[in-house]
């Protein structure tokens, strides 16, 4: 990763692409590891708050805590469903080897660079 890319991203986490597969190929089981509860202003959808995380799965693996609002998913509104399925199949196909998270954790927004291998 250049020096540059690392300078915007506060953390860059690897992980393993037979547990993305695995977690998408379960996506009810993935659902069950987290709560996430639409975030709005002014009656709109601004981001995903994640809550209710269970040790072990994937976003624990992620290092995201309870109360994070997810708001990008490489560099675009991670509110957007089609944003989200297009990245999701991307990775189940294993098109897909890095993706930047965007989320707000205490007032602050935080960026991590994602690797699969």
């Amino acid at each position: 990763m250049s020096d540059m890319k690392r300078l915007l991203f506060a953390l860059t986490i690897t992980l393993p692409y037979a547990e993305m597969k695995t977690s998408i190929d379960h996506l009810t089981d993935l659902l069950q590891t987290a709560k996430a509860t639409p975030q709005y202003k002014s009656g709109k959808v601004t981001g995903y708050k994640i809550s209710q995380i269970k040790k072990g799965g994937l976003f624990d693996h992620m290092k995201l805590k309870d109360g994070d609002v997810i708001t990008k998913l490489d560099g675009k509104s991670a509110y957007d469903p089609a944003t989200l399925l297009q990245s999701v199949m991307l990775i189940e196909r294993h098109e897909k080897k890095t993706f930047d998270l965007e989320y707000t954790r205490g007032g602050k927004t935080s960026k991590v660079h994602y690797i699969i291998k």
